[in-house]
């Protein structure tokens, strides 16, 4: 677990890079967490490289899917990921499919699922997906008292629960289910001109105080990895300031703006910015900015009409 925000509390890390800094701290034990957005944002990666980490650092992990197929396509799809780790399935982690039991018995879903867990002795519960699960519940309030029991019965075990669903954050506010969540984190996946954009939210946070906002995110081989936005990664306590000003580079401006040069103060001109600091935008934000010098470039060098 990660330090105590507080006396009180002590978080679950995600094992999602940076994700616990977005969240205020990471996961709290026995918390319910929705993780929603729309088909193909990452959402089943994100929770699986959850419980890949939670899974390494010597705890169960009990994977739920809802829907009518085998594990073979989820476990094929996994191993192309860095965070995969083929001896852990099987052992701590537990992968079922209970289709088959929502469908002939809803009514007791939420007792069958508490008696998995406490088979299993699981710490995480990843539930994937609820949107099978609101397709055999008949009713929203059939589907709304499940999550309720399920949220009371393993908060009171000290489980924690990842559930997945592919909800669109637009319509979020029609769900009312999200109500009972303890923290909800939205991925967008959007069209900036003719690049995609993937963006992270964390829209509710009980217990601790989350970074608001978008953060951008990416998938790669190594799975999913969260970039805060600059403005919310607070200056180290140690950061020296002093009375001396920076210089720009131009002599006689310097001059003028009595500009005093410092070894540390003049950036490299050939330094790339980390990736850690880009907005969710930057990336689309330079590919423009050169494009448009280039366009300067070649207008300048065109022969012009008399």
């Amino acid at each position: 677990m990660a330090p105590p925000r507080n006396g009180s509390i002590e978080f679950i890390e995600s094992g999602i890079p940076h994700l616990d800094f977005v969240l205020g701290g990471g996961l709290i034990p026995g918390s319910l967490t929705m993780v929603i957005g729309p088909p193909g944002c990452g959402k089943t990666i994100l929770s699986q490289q959850m419980g890949f980490h939670t899974a390494r650092r010597g705890r169960k992990v009990l994977v739920l899917t809802t829907l009518p197929e085998p594990h073979v396509k989820l476990l094929a799809n996994l191993r192309t990921l860095g965070f995969f780790e083929e001896g852990l399935v099987g052992d701590r982690i537990e992968l079922l499919n209970v289709y088959r039991q929502l469908r002939e018995d809803f009514a007791g879903a939420g007792a069958m699922i508490l008696r998995l867990v406490r088979e299993q002795r699981a710490n995480l519960l990843i539930l994937d997906s609820l949107d099978s699960v609101r397709d055999l519940a008949g009713s929203e309030i059939a589907l709304r008292e499940l999550i309720y029991e399920l949220s009371a019965g393993l908060g009171l075990l000290g489980v924690t629960v990842v559930v997945v669903s592919a909800l669109e954050p637009q319509r979020a506010a029609q769900y009312p289910e999200l109500t009972i969540a303890d923290h909800i984190i939205m991925l967008r996946s959007e069209l900036d001109g003719a690049r995609g954009v993937r963006a992270l939210e964390v829209t509710k946070m009980r217990g601790a105080a989350q970074r608001p906002g978008l953060h951008g995110y990416r998938i790669d081989a190594r799975g999913v990895s969260v970039y805060p936005r600059q403005e919310t990664v607070p200056l180290p306590a140690e950061t020296p300031t002093g009375d001396d000003r920076a210089p720009f580079g131009l002599a006689e401006l310097d001059r003028m703006m009595g500009a005093v040069r410092r070894a540390a103060a003049a950036p490299s001109s050939s330094a790339t910015p980390a990736p850690a600091r880009r907005c969710w935008r930057c990336s689309s934000c330079w590919t423009g900015t050169a494009a448009a010098s280039r366009r300067s470039t070649s207008a300048s060098r065109r022969p012009r009409s008399s």
